[in-house]
């Protein structure tokens, strides 16, 4: 009866651990489950054949069951994410929920749900009893902002040179290199959407997520100041040297010419700051007169 009951129980647990198993587990015998009640087998303290068959019937309709219908609130979360990167949003603009549901077809829900997303991510603002609203275009912010993401880079660069083999920075070095041609001809959403590769991809041999997530959250935040810093230079040629610079830094196992390399790469003064909003404001707001002109 003892093996039987083994026999039994591993049948049970190999078909409802495969529920497209095309038999069932049988049902218990009378003297079966008299055995099995009689047992001290943890699995037997309960009605073991009516388990077995209810987890079957959970697994099945699980494995049937239609994934939920998210894609249209991620849309959502998406578009509205891109909108504040890029100020679509006036700074200081209250965020009108009703608005955005309309547009995006979707409940009030998904859409506050994406709102406070975007504010713990930094690209809303949230005030108690106001609701949301478009963060703010301003100097210090800006610059501390640009300092917040120098002090991470150096902190990834430094674990990087402990961390990072050979082989990952060789492959670091070879994406790097293979852009080099067509560097200077592309557009500006390219050089920053290859510069922003990049810096994570420098990020990630730190093996440390943490950095990494941080030094993402930055650079969505500063993007929409690095795109007007890069249209206003003539020439992005030595942008490219200065990844090299930092590529032969960690190569050579330096993380104090890695960090100088970085600064030098990174780093936004004040005053370079402020030239930036300005030209960012105007652009915000020859946005809006056209969208007025349009309606």
């Amino acid at each position: 009866m003892a093996q039987r009951r083994q026999l039994w129980l591993c049948s049970c647990l190999k078909r409802a651990l495969n529920p497209s198993s095309p038999r069932p587990p049988r049902p218990l015998s009378g003297a079966l489950r008299k055995s099995l009640q009689r047992s001290n087998d943890l699995a037997l303290a309960i009605p073991c054949d009516c388990y077995i068959y209810r987890y079957m019937a959970k697994m099945t309709k699980t494995q049937n069951k239609k994934p939920a219908a998210s894609s249209g609130a991620e849309r959502a979360y998406a578009a509205i994410k891109q909108l504040a990167i890029s100020y679509g949003f006036p700074p200081g603009q209250n965020i009108n929920e009703k608005q955005l549901s309309e547009q995006f077809g979707v409940s009030r829900t998904p859409i506050r749900e994406a709102l406070n997303r975007l504010a713990v991510e930094g690209l809303l603002k949230f005030i108690p009893n106001k609701g949301y609203s478009a963060r703010d275009l301003n100097v210090t912010e800006i610059v501390e902002l640009f300092e917040v993401r120098l002090a991470l880079e150096i902190a990834a660069f430094r674990y990087a040179v402990d961390r990072a083999t050979d082989e990952e920075i060789a492959s670091l070095r070879k994406h790097w290199r293979n852009l080099g041609e067509s560097y200077e001809g592309m557009t500006i959403s390219e050089i920053t959407t290859n510069d922003e590769d990049f810096h994570e991809r420098l990020a990630a041999l730190s093996n440390n997520k943490q950095l990494l997530h941080s030094i993402r959250q930055i650079a969505e935040r500063i993007r929409f100041c690095r795109v007007i810093d890069l249209e206003n230079r003539t020439r992005h040629g030595p942008l490219y040297d200065e990844h090299i610079d930092i590529l032969n830094a960690l190569e050579a196992r330096d993380a104090d010419s890695g960090a100088k390399a970085l600064k030098d790469h990174i780093a936004m003064s004040r005053d370079k700051a402020l030239e930036v909003i300005k030209e960012g404001l105007a652009r915000i707001y020859l946005r809006g007169q056209e969208l007025d002109t349009q309606d």
